[in-house]
């Protein structure tokens, strides 16, 4: 998974607010199609993208980063971002 900023290119720190777009690359191509969610932690998702059947990534639209920085009102110096890819039924 990469975290790209707005000029398409990787980014490995953000800065609280900042616009970027989150890509995920599977190892082989996709049999179907398949819906990725990426969620930090234990908040609900944040994006989402569709990995069409023959490819293998998808990249979301723009989303802001603001807030990604608080937990529970507490500033946290990293945040995980996980993916989950299902089949599209």
């Amino acid at each position: 998974m990469q975290v790209l900023d707005r000029h398409g290119r990787s980014a490995t720190e953000v800065v609280d607010g900042n616009r970027v777009r989150l890509r995920i690359q599977l190892a082989n191509r996709s049999v179907r199609s398949q819906i990725v969610r990426f969620a930090i932690a234990e908040n609900d998702a944040i994006a989402t993208c569709a990995i069409p059947a023959g490819r293998r990534r998808c990249t979301t639209a723009p989303l802001s980063t603001r807030g990604w920085r608080w937990l529970n009102r507490e500033p946290q110096l990293q945040r995980q971002i996980d993916a989950f890819v299902q089949d599209v039924p």
